[in-house]
């Protein structure tokens, strides 16, 4: 696991950004998602320390993801709203 890794998942890109360089000013290396299937696609390339994930996407919402996420892995997860 890359322990500065941190995977963001967000449908609103202006947010997804800024959130995205505020932890690369802070030396964290960060990857992007829009939606669930975009998050998964990640997870599956890469090992992330941390999920940013939206709780009010669109389609699948974060707790739908993160209640479904939590029964394949143990990464921990913050809920933005």
């Amino acid at each position: 696991m890359n322990s500065n890794l941190i995977l963001v998942v967000d449908d609103e890109p202006d947010l997804r950004e800024t959130v995205s360089i505020l932890l690369e000013l802070n030396g964290f290396k960060v990857l992007e998602a829009s939606n669930d299937d975009e998050m998964y696609s990640q997870l599956d390339k890469n090992d992330v320390s941390l999920i940013l994930l939206d709780i009010g996407m669109p389609g699948n919402d974060g707790l739908t993801v993160m209640k479904e996420f939590r029964t394949k892995s143990d990464v921990p997860v913050v809920l933005l709203t």
